[in-house]
């Protein structure tokens, strides 16, 4: 049987065409972005991955139909002006659509931490930590998903090790920010996965 690492679900609404982003054995994959509204009002905009064989005509989706989408977050690097960036994205794995809109942003992550927690303190006094989550899929490949949580969760994980598996509970997200790059200051938009209920579990 097959085991699940990591599920990811998205329910909302189509932000952008989806665009052909590349071919794996005559299989062509898409790639565009899903809105989902968090319960404060914030709207996430997260990037997706579909293959053809998923949506056949994929190509004409338009913006705010409504969309649900079961998959898996997948992470790859890429290296460009001479650095590796991380791109974070849902895979899908079952498309559907539906004429009323509803909101659904759910992650499950069983993984191993690969990165020392940085826990800290904002300015207006909550406590954050930030961490790298291994998750293993088949073919002895692992992706590398940004991660972060919030009070006693923040405190609980920061006193964790590298190495320690962990079963998380959360949503994806988007942040933007604003980077100096020269003289210019260019916006720009990360994406990671924000934990409401997170445990250490013993390794098998």
């Amino acid at each position: 049987m097959k085991v699940v690492n990591c599920r990811a679900t998205l329910k909302g609404i189509v932000e952008n065409k989806f665009e052909f982003s590349h071919i794996v054995c005559g299989e062509k994959f898409y790639i565009g972005k899903v809105s989902v509204q968090r319960d404060s009002g914030v709207m996430d905009s997260i990037p997706v991955i579909i293959s053809n064989r998923i949506v056949s005509n994929i190509e004409e989706l338009e913006d705010g139909m409504n969309i649900s989408i079961d998959g898996e977050i997948r992470t790859y690097n890429v290296h460009k002006e001479h650095k590796n960036t991380l791109q974070v994205f849902v895979f899908a794995q079952k498309v559907e659509f539906f004429d009323t809109l509803y909101y659904q942003n759910e992650i499950y992550i069983d993984g191993y931490i690969c990165k020392e927690p940085k826990y800290r303190t904002t300015p207006l006094g909550r406590e954050i930590c930030d961490f790298i989550v291994a998750v293993n899929r088949s073919r002895r490949i692992s992706d590398y998903i940004p991660c972060i949580c919030w009070g006693r969760n923040a405190k609980y994980v920061s006193e964790l090790k590298t190495g320690n598996r962990i079963v998380a509970i959360g949503r994806i997200q988007s942040r933007k920010y604003k980077k100096m790059i020269g003289e210019e200051t260019v916006e720009k938009e990360t994406y990671e996965v924000s934990f409401s209920s997170v445990s250490e579990v013993e390794n098998d």
